[in-house]
């Protein structure tokens, strides 16, 4: 006898599903009432809030190190060598910058009386916040 994969029936529309060989003629699809997901309010602000009150790094340890040296290798010829330490005040640098930039295109966002981050918040408030750097960069060239 061929397997068949157990179904979760969460609600069955105006009749029972007998057992064995006493089954209905309707298939099985056209019986079942599948209930949807109900939203739970102030799930991710409770996410928002544990995200807040922790210290660890919000980046993955790997990725993070891998990228970064594979950076430092496009940038020099030579094999570049990082202590941990080094690398973790690295991480933590960039996570501080990624979270003010994020601050500010918040309220760019909420200034723009929307609820959504997009990446045109991201580009204005890089803009307006290292424009000097970016000119400098220009200018020297």
């Amino acid at each position: 006898m061929a397997r068949v994969k157990n179904l979760d029936i969460l609600s069955v529309k105006n009749e029972n599903i007998m057992k064995g060989s006493q089954t209905t003629k309707k298939p099985i699809s056209k019986r079942l009432v599948i209930k949807k997901k109900k939203f739970v309010p102030g799930k991710v602000v409770k996410e928002i809030k544990a995200y807040q009150k922790s210290v660890n790094l919000l980046l993955q340890k790997a990725p993070f190190i891998r990228t970064t040296k594979r950076i430092t290798a496009e940038l020099t010829d030579e094999p570049f060598r990082f202590r941990k330490a080094a690398l973790y005040t690295i991480q933590e640098a960039c996570e501080a910058f990624m979270i003010s930039l994020f601050e500010d295109a918040q309220f760019a966002t909420s200034h723009g009386k929307r609820k959504t981050v997009f990446t045109k918040d991201l580009q204005l408030i890089y803009r307006i916040k290292y424009s000097q750097v970016i000119f400098s960069e220009t200018l020297s060239k």
